[in-house]
């Protein structure tokens, strides 16, 4: 568990500072306070430090783990750096579900890299599909920032809500499938509901206003602990 913790935390990390590095220019004018926009901190020395992170975090994958599961984090860092370079703002921000949502396939691959094209690992990636869906359109109101895209086109804020809703009833479906797919106890159904129940609920404010900050934030707050404690009831569900 402490060997996946420093993994992920290496990889995970790498990749965002060398987004961060990537994005300098649009971080200057979009947060102008952050170390790197005033200088504090070298562009190049933080791409050093993001660069050496990934790849020492790629390296334990390898040495603790599968080349599998190698593959998947390297595949991870790629896309993400095409991301963020080339198809968020020509594309639009939901061309980044795909990326993050290998993860979960990653960690699979880790330690079950011979069933690694079973249903489980794939169903648990459209899963975090859904989860991603969810958090970026409950991130900020787009209506806020109406020239960037969603995908191909500039996203109506209400329609952005519906999406909202929409992915939470998909991770639904998608997490009994995953119950009726594996051995996992009836609790695991039981927190899978209240989770759903819970963001579906705080997703209505923001349906009914969805210019309205403090309705998002809502909807943000209750996606983000729906996939905390989603692993959480996956992980009782294994073991009760």
């Amino acid at each position: 568990m402490v060997q996946i913790f420093v993994a992920v935390y290496l990889i995970v990390s790498g990749m965002h500072v060398i987004h961060d590095v990537i994005d300098f220019e649009r971080d200057k004018k979009k947060w102008p306070m952050r170390s790197l926009s005033t200088g504090l901190i070298g562009r190049h020395e933080l791409a050093v430090y993001g660069i050496f992170m990934g790849a020492v975090g790629t390296a334990l994958a390898y040495l603790w783990f599968t080349w599998q599961c190698t593959l998947i984090v390297i595949l991870v860092l790629i896309l993400g750096s095409i991301y963020t370079k080339c198809m968020r703002d020509k594309i639009g921000y939901l061309t980044v579900i795909w990326i993050p949502a290998f993860l979960p396939v990653g960690g699979w691959a880790a330690f079950s890299p011979q069933t690694l094209f079973t249903s489980l690992p794939w169903l648990l990636y459209l899963f975090m599909v859904m989860h991603q869906v969810g958090m970026i359109v409950s991130a900020e109101p787009r209506a806020l920032a109406p020239e960037v895209k969603a995908f191909l086109i500039k996203p109506e804020p209400r329609k952005e809500a519906m999406l909202y809703v929409f992915s939470v009833v998909l991770m639904f479906i998608i997490g009994v499938i995953i119950y009726l797919s594996a051995t996992l106890h009836w609790i695991y159904l039981v927190i899978l509901s209240v989770l759903t129940i819970f963001s579906l609920v705080s997703g209505m404010p923001m349906l009914r206003d969805p210019m309205s900050v403090d309705n998002v934030k809502k909807a943000f707050m209750a996606i983000v602990n729906y996939n905390i404690f989603y692993w959480l009831a996956l992980a009782v569900g294994s073991v009760v």
